[in-house]
């Protein structure tokens, strides 16, 4: 019986011991669970915390972006202090440019915004040589219509550095600006610009297209000085050819040119040279000339394309027939058609009478 009892007691032992293990273990692991789900809690806590800190630099980043920046300025009607304010902080970039461009069409800013818009578009823009060249071109004619006649010279000195004095190819957009520098710049700034013309680009295709825009331009001793250098210089053909057409076209229009003399605000603005040089001018002794160019060219270049399907051959011979048919003095072309009549006529039926022709299409 004593040994049932402690048998008993040793049972109830055993199970009372395996019962609180459990229990232990249970409490090790809910302290366990407290601590990562602590853990957790911190961790969570934490990604909020950044994720809230990153969308304020977000916000913050967006309200900082040059495009937003301008957007509400221009949304706010800001004032030119601000817009030249906003380039400054913003040099050479796209919303500069836009908020320049915006003032430069603005009629009604002062003398002195005007002033400072005029450097700004220069430096920024124009004399900047990370600036591409047609952005640089862009800002030129920014600077041109904004300058007036009286910075005129200022913006044409810039366009000249740009385009002239640190080019080293004539691209397309520097032909352009070259075109323009000729056209309305002084007489000296033009003689700067066929001189380094003649002294580095001789030989580039690109020059026939710019000496082929002078013929719209005034005829004088620099300029035919020019177009005789280069016609001889450059071992290009079209350079070749268009110089000595363009050449033979100027000094065929030196006669007209002469009839605008006597407006005062044209003549102000040649020199006394090339006054004197277009009053001396003498047609006649110069006709024979022209038409040894012309013919010059029909045979030397005639075959030289120069766009539209155009050769040198045909605008010479073009050019040709007007000196030897349809000049004063000399004798018309036959011409056959039908009167309004119906009646057959030739222009030779009317020699001797004074008759006015004229000509018309319906389209």
């Amino acid at each position: 019986m004593k040994r049932i009892w402690i048998l008993l007691l040793l049972i109830f032992l055993t199970v009372g011991c395996s019962k609180k293990a459990p229990v232990a273990e249970k409490d090790a692991n809910a302290d366990s669970t407290a601590g990562s789900k602590e853990v957790s809690g911190d961790s969570k806590a934490s990604r909020a915390s950044d994720t809230s800190a990153a969308g304020d630099a977000a916000v913050a980043a967006e309200v900082m972006t040059p495009a937003k920046e301008l957007r509400e300025l221009m949304a706010n009607s800001a004032t030119a202090d601000e817009m030249i304010a906003f380039a400054k902080r913003n040099p050479a970039s796209d919303e500069a440019f836009t908020a320049i461009n915006g003032l430069a069409r603005n009629r009604g800013i002062s003398a002195e915004t005007k002033t400072e818009l005029l450097g700004l578009i220069k430096e920024q823009f124009v004399m900047n040589e990370q600036v591409d060249d047609s952005r640089a071109m862009e800002a030129t004619m920014m600077l041109l219509g904004l300058g007036g006649m009286e910075n005129r010279e200022e913006v044409i000195g810039g366009m000249f550095q740009r385009f002239v004095e640190n080019a080293k190819e004539l691209s397309p957009t520097a032909s352009q600006a070259i075109v323009i520098i000729l056209q309305a710049g002084s007489e000296e700034t033009g003689k700067q610009v066929r001189t380094r013309l003649v002294e580095n680009f001789a030989d580039d295709p690109m020059l026939a297209e710019i000496v082929g825009h002078m013929e719209r331009g005034i005829l004088g001793p620099e300029v035919e000085k020019f177009l005789t250098h280069l016609s001889e210089k450059s071992t290009n053909e079209k350079v070749q050819g268009i110089s000595l057409i363009t050449l033979a076209k100027m000094l065929a229009a030196v006669p007209e040119t002469k009839s605008f003399l006597t407006n005062e605000q044209f003549a102000q603005s040649l020199s006394e040279e090339t006054k004197s040089w277009i009053n001396d001018f003498d047609a006649a002794d110069h006709a024979e000339r022209i038409t040894e160019l012309l013919n010059r060219v029909s045979e030397d270049f005639a075959d030289v394309e120069i766009g539209r399907g155009q050769t040198l051959g045909e605008i010479a011979a073009g050019e040709l027939f007007v000196i030897n048919h349809l000049s004063v003095g000399k004798e018309a072309p036959d011409i056959e058609g039908e009167d309004i009549d119906g009646e057959e006529f030739k222009l030779s039926d009317y020699r001797g009478k004074v008759v006015m022709i004229d000509f018309w299409g319906d389209w």
